[in-house]
């Protein structure tokens, strides 16, 4: 299997990495099952953008998250304006791959000095399923090693 070709991370690319978590998933996070790098879904990018672009926006209006290009022009060098957030769909819809992703975020871009805590309904799904992607996504590539 041919290995996807992510972005060199350069010191430019971390800065927008450190801010665009949508960018350095696309850019960066290689998927384990696929070997490619992995192709958000439009409504996993409002949910990002909402969770960990959302710079202190006045969300009285929910108008503008309907547009996806709106939401990231409109971002401001604020803190986040959440702080916890919990996702729940049915099975096979890409929980884990997501989970594993904003966890490879926070580790090589996301804010310094945090935490990744990983939890799940049952210690196989947190440690063996979400831990290993993102071990896995690291091996495959070489700008995260």
């Amino acid at each position: 299997m041919a290995l996807a070709k992510p972005k060199p991370i350069t010191p430019e690319r971390l800065k927008v990495y450190n801010r665009n978590i949508i960018a350095f998933l696309e850019e960066q996070y290689i998927l384990p099952e696929t070997g490619k790098l992995i192709v958000l879904e439009h409504w996993q990018k409002l949910l990002l953008t909402r969770m960990f672009m959302d710079y202190g926006q006045d969300m009285s209006t929910p108008e503008p998250w309907n547009d996806l290009s709106m939401a990231l022009a409109s971002l401001k060098a604020k803190p986040r304006y959440y702080s916890m957030a919990v996702l729940g769909m049915p099975k096979k819809n890409g929980k884990s791959a997501l989970a594993s992703g904003i966890g490879l975020w926070f580790a090589f871009a996301g804010e310094s000095h945090g935490e990744i805590i990983i939890a799940a309904n049952n210690l196989d799904q947190a440690s063996l399923i979400i831990y290993m992607k993102i071990r896995d996504a690291i091996r495959m590539n070489p700008n995260l090693r």
